[in-house]
């Protein structure tokens, strides 16, 4: 209620509605009621103008902020670590149910169902790194080389590391590779994988204008990471409630760095299939240098090899018993 230009808030109780109820039946109760939820409305509206009430993110609102990662939405995220899951499963050795829900199973134990990346990453291992890169070469559709390397953001003024991403980097064709792309790739060389090298010819050093592209392309993604950040803390110095020098995060302190590469991954051509039969000549040259030998060996066992030339065969008796065996096709 409004009282001499100001707004007033009436503790409404159970006796104020009996009360009402009794004076002014139905009608007052309705009205009653129409002001406390125009009441609850206008706390509310006032809450959200100074940026209080929490509201939740709508899906937009959601995409948009995890698009800077390299992922189009958060079920793009699960899915492309589900899917390094299932590539991982022979080396890691676990056995895979990849019908929804994706379960996992190690040794004898249940399955365990993956619906989180809390589950994923307590898959997937973190023992056994080396200082030193990784090599491993897979099958690919074409012959490419991708550098792994860490970027890190920290803030300048004291050091603090705020956000580490690994990404890819295809040094000869000038291309960078994050989220969906990288882990995408990932997968495809875990799974066609040949094995591990301690050495690879021609490593290409990553020329300065690409290192500039990786450097400049976070810093866009970090910028537009914190721009809700941002909003909220003009908000809060605009209320006068928050010293310019003392923000946690300012986008002018973000220092950008590219860390020790920690692997390379060195796509190959699959080579191309055999044929699905062989040719009838050389079947029969085959069968012809098998015949002999068998001929040969049963000659020295003393029996006496017969050869069937219409059903390509030879029939082996022995001496002592006289019973026959049939070799060939």
């Amino acid at each position: 209620v409004k009282e001499k230009g100001r707004k007033k808030i009436l503790r409404v109780t159970e006796g104020k509605k009996i009360l009402t109820y009794v004076k002014d039946g139905s009608a007052g109760l309705e009205r009653l009621v129409t002001s406390i939820i125009a009441a609850r409305n206008e706390i509310e509206r006032e809450m959200a103008s100074k940026g209080v009430l929490y509201k939740p993110k709508t899906r937009m609102e959601v995409e948009q902020s995890i698009r800077p990662l390299g992922f189009k939405n958060p079920r793009e995220l699960l899915n492309s670590l589900k899917e390094v899951v299932k590539a991982s499963h022979r080396i890691l050795e676990y056995k895979i149910f990849e019908e929804e829900p994706l379960r996992i199973a190690k040794g004898l134990e249940m399955p365990t169902p993956i619906h989180t990346l809390d589950d994923i990453f307590g898959v997937l291992s973190k023992e056994n790194v080396e200082d030193k890169p990784v090599n491993i070469v897979s099958y690919g559709e074409s012959e490419r080389s991708l550098t792994l390397l860490p970027v890190q953001v920290r803030d300048r003024r004291d050091g603090t590391i705020l956000y580490k991403e690994l990404i890819g980097v295809d040094v000869n064709h000038g291309r960078i590779y994050r989220g969906y792309d990288l882990l995408t790739l990932m997968s495809q060389s875990i799974s066609n994988l040949l094995g591990a090298t301690e050495h690879i010819d021609a490593l290409t050093d990553m020329p300065l204008t690409l290192q500039v592209n990786i450097l400049e392309e976070m810093r866009r993604n970090i910028t537009e990471l914190l721009n809700p950040l941002t909003y909220y803390v003009s908000r809060l110095e605009g209320f006068n409630l928050r010293e310019t020098e003392k923000t946690w995060i300012r986008v002018r302190d973000l220092e950008v760095n590219l860390q020790k590469t920690v692997g390379y991954i060195h796509f190959i051509k699959m080579p191309k299939l055999l044929p699905e039969t062989v040719p009838e000549d050389i079947k029969k040259q085959i069968e012809e240098e098998a015949i002999k030998m068998v001929i040969e060996v049963e000659r020295s066992e003393h029996r006496v090899p017969t050869r069937v030339p219409m059903s390509e065969s030879i029939t082996i008796l022995e001496a002592s018993t006289h019973q026959a065996a049939t070799l060939g096709s």
